[in-house]
């Protein structure tokens, strides 16, 4: 049996989902690395805050599908590493702590990325304008600089000049004919 399509997966595409994924295994196995070395001193566990911090980190630089595999990650390194005697009520609470979280999280993201796009539309749109008013300015300069040439060659008046440059900016006007 022959597919009809192949997923045509580049280097750059492999490279960034494995960068993303990473992310949240790094995040989580620095939150799990710091835990460990509290408990080693007898500090008090803060592993659910940074497994939070590993969860938000995740969404902000890698996205929403590793920001969720953080959370689920964070869920099973806390369920089974540092409260595995816990009653099964206290680990679907903190569980829901995380599903909680990690929803909060994805919507900062969407608004996140709504937000850096409205930035990036609005950034074409001052650049157009940008543009148009150079365009704008070099016709004026070139009419100016006509201007200066033919008055000079002729030596039109003043009161003439303002005319003519209005004239030449505001280019051909319509002639008025009276119907006698």
């Amino acid at each position: 049996m022959e597919h009809k399509w192949k997923m045509s997966w580049t280097k750059e595409q492999a490279r960034s989902l494995a960068l993303r994924y990473g992310l949240a295994l790094v995040s989580v196995g620095a939150a799990l690395g710091v835990s460990l070395a509290f408990t080693h001193f007898n500090l008090p566990q803060p592993f659910g805050a940074f497994a939070l911090s590993a969860i938000a980190i995740t969404f902000w630089y890698a996205g929403t599908a590793p920001g969720i595999f953080a959370a689920v990650l964070s869920s099973i390194v806390r369920d089974y590493l540092f409260e595995s005697d816990t009653s099964a009520e206290s680990r679907i609470l903190f569980d829901l702590a995380f599903l909680v979280f990690a929803f909060l999280m994805t919507r900062v993201a969407r608004v996140r990325n709504q937000l850096e796009l409205r930035v990036a539309e609005r950034t074409a749109e001052l650049t157009g304008r940008l543009r148009s008013q150079h365009t704008n300015r070099a016709k004026v300069s070139w009419s100016q600089s006509h201007l200066n040439r033919v008055t000079w060659r002729r030596r039109i008046p003043n009161s003439s000049k303002a005319e003519l440059r209005y004239a030449m900016l505001s280019g051909p006007q319509p002639r008025l004919t009276s119907r006698a």
